[in-house]
């Protein structure tokens, strides 16, 4: 056993993880199912570097409105979940995915400014406004140069998208998943 609050290192050196907050397990699992496929709010912020991005946003016959007039067309594999999910009328969900996951393209479906664009090496990390002071981040190509104020478009990964409950913070199950 090894004990340790830098989730990075946790990541890096474990089989298994246990994610703790005030003496809480929040969840245990493989460093991969930690990462991909969070229990709660809490592991989805605090795994991964940056944490994964979590905007709120309301959903209703297939689509989640989000920030900046934006709408996410919402996989099938998740509908009945959102819809089972959900307990009340305002549809109300927080949409998470991580940087990796949102794919600049010309035609994506999610509007955003480039607010700033920091080179990690072998990948470049774009930070993007949707709204005033609504940022998400995102993955792109080291060799893509991206000015700070320029529009740009994105995809959502939809095998890589999680959704939670906004009242109990817990992920919700898509179908086919316990």
């Amino acid at each position: 056993v090894y004990v340790t609050h830098d989730q990075i290192e946790a990541m890096a050196m474990g089989d298994r993880i246990v994610v703790m907050s005030e003496a809480v397990v929040q969840q245990v699992g493989t460093p991969a199912d930690v990462y991909h496929d969070p229990s709660n709010l809490f592991v989805a912020r605090f795994i991964g570097s940056p944490g994964m991005n979590l905007l709120q946003g309301q959903y209703s016959d297939g689509v989640v409105k989000l920030p900046g007039d934006n709408r996410l067309t919402v996989p099938g594999v998740w509908k009945s979940a959102l819809e089972n999910g959900l307990n009340d009328a305002s549809g109300n969900v927080i949409v998470g995915f991580r940087p990796e996951a949102a794919q600049i393209q010309e035609q994506g479906e999610i509007n955003a400014t480039v607010f700033a664009d920091d080179l990690h090496g072998g990948y470049s990390m774009l930070h993007l406004e949707l709204v005033e002071g609504e940022i998400v981040h995102a993955r792109a190509a080291r060799q893509d140069k991206f000015e700070i104020g320029t529009p740009t478009r994105f995809n959502v990964d939809p095998a890589m998208i999680r959704f939670f409950h906004p009242g109990t913070e817990m992920a919700l199950q898509k179908e086919g998943t316990a």
